[in-house]
Parts: structure tokens; sequence; C-alpha cells
């Protein structure tokens, strides 16, 4: 087993809350290699979501954790709803029969939550979250796009992964389908396969973990996650010269 000392995508994601165009598309490219393995070794992995996206050292991201993968093959009926309510595909929440396609819209979810620092569904249970997904499909505006954003082919991209009807769900026709898309254009596929290609990613050796919210239920510690990380960022921003202990801030003159 590799180790993989860079941490996982929430971890971050709670650091940063958000991340650029150039950086979700590596992210991106790093996933759909994954996947376009497993696939084709006829593996849904039905719980992908940032906790098991883990960096190495080099700024590469790996999936991992297999617990509920399920080996599928074309007739195979898979109705059971496993997965992060979260990131589950309607058609698993629903307990409905699911393919590969159910992997392609988590990834609609990740890329979306990547970009506006939040989930298209944010329902606190299944229940409240099959609710949100019948009542609308959520569609990314241009409107929603960061100012610095160049490529508006990502909406295009976003809204078909977030298809209701895996039928209709960008990658139903396989993942080539997700690979080819415009907004993908200018992947290096081949580089990134060998782990040649520069990643934008680069992290301190213990900046990779936090016993705050490790092996907490995603749902529940979400919003605590976020909140909890934001607090971090303005302690660092504001009081960057003190460090704290249980009673009292102490000036750290060796940090001048």
């Amino acid at each position: 087993m590799d180790f993989l000392s860079g941490g996982d995508l929430r971890y971050h994601l709670c650091k940063r809350l958000r991340f650029s165009e150039k950086e979700i598309k590596f992210i991106v490219a790093n996933i759909l290699l994954a996947l376009q393995y497993i696939h084709k070794n006829h593996i849904i992995h039905r719980d992908l979501k940032p906790e098991n996206l883990v960096f190495d050292s080099k700024g590469y991201l790996h999936l991992t954790d297999f617990g509920i993968a399920h080996e599928y093959h074309p007739g195979d009926d898979i109705i059971d709803s496993s997965g992060t309510p979260g990131y589950m595909s309607p058609e698993v929440i629903l307990k409905h029969p699911h393919t590969f396609s159910a992997d392609f819209f988590s990834l609609g979810v990740i890329v979306y939550e990547l970009m506006l620092g939040r989930r298209p569904y944010n329902g606190k249970s299944r229940k409240e979250l099959k609710e949100q997904i019948l009542a609308k499909e959520v569609k990314l505006k241009q409107k929603q796009l960061p100012k610095q954003w160049s490529d508006i082919n990502i909406i295009d991209f976003v809204n078909r992964l977030l298809k209701r009807k895996a039928e209709e769900r960008l990658g139903s026709n396989g993942i080539e389908e997700v690979m080819n898309h415009p907004w993908l254009k200018d992947i290096d596929w081949k580089h990134i396969e060998v782990m040649t290609e520069p990643s934008p990613f680069s992290f301190d050796s213990q900046d990779n973990f936090d016993e705050y919210y490790a092996n907490k239920k995603e749902d529940e510690q979400y919003e605590k996650e976020k909140e909890y990380y934001l607090n971090i960022v303005n302690k660092n921003r504001y009081f960057r010269y003190y460090y704290y202990n249980s009673n009292e801030a102490k000036k750290d003159s060796t940090t001048r």
C-alpha cells in the first residue's frame, strides 16, 4: 500500500473552501483516470467524495476506500442504497438499479463543491436530500462562475454530470464521453497518467491531517468543519504572532 502524505481532499477543502479552475481540472483529471481504470475492471466505486480522495507527496490525487464498491456486469440489478447521501446519485438514493453513471453524478457534486464552496444539495438527512433531488434538478448558471474563470464550458460539464436521469447524464455512454468534453480539451492525459505533469498542488509534510474531524460522519459535520476552518484562517490572519494554550494567549517572540 502506497503512503499518501498530502492529506485528503476534504481536509484541504475545509481549509480553503474553493479551488481555482486550473486546480479543479487537475483534480478532475486524476479522478477520471482512476474511474477509467476501475470501470474497465467492472467496478463501481459508489462512494466518491472528498474524504476518499487523497493526495500523495507529488500533489497527485488517489482514489481510496472501496468498502462499498460493487462489481458490475451488464444486466446486473444493483439496487441497494449505499454511499454518502450528499454525493449519492438520484438512482442510488431512490434504490433504483444503477451502473457506472452513479460515479459521474458524484463527480459533478465534487466539482460543484470545489467551485462554489458548497454542495448542490445540502439536506441534513437522506430524506431531505431525496426531497430536494425530486423537487428540482440543480443547474449551474453562468452568473455563479467565479470572475477569474475563463472557460464557460464548465457550466455544461457540471450540469450534464448532475442530470437526475442516469441515461441523460454525461458519461452514460462511457467514461470517454466525460474525458472528451470540451472543458477538458487541454488536459494532457498521458502525462498525468504517468505523473510527469507538474501538479498545481504542493503541501507541507505536516499539513495533511486534523484530528478535529477525522472519522466524523461527513453529513453531520460539514457545516461545523467549515466554520472551524474559517476560524483557523481568521486566527492565522489576525493572530499570526501569537500562540494559544488552554488558559491564555502568550506573545510568541520567536515568530517576529
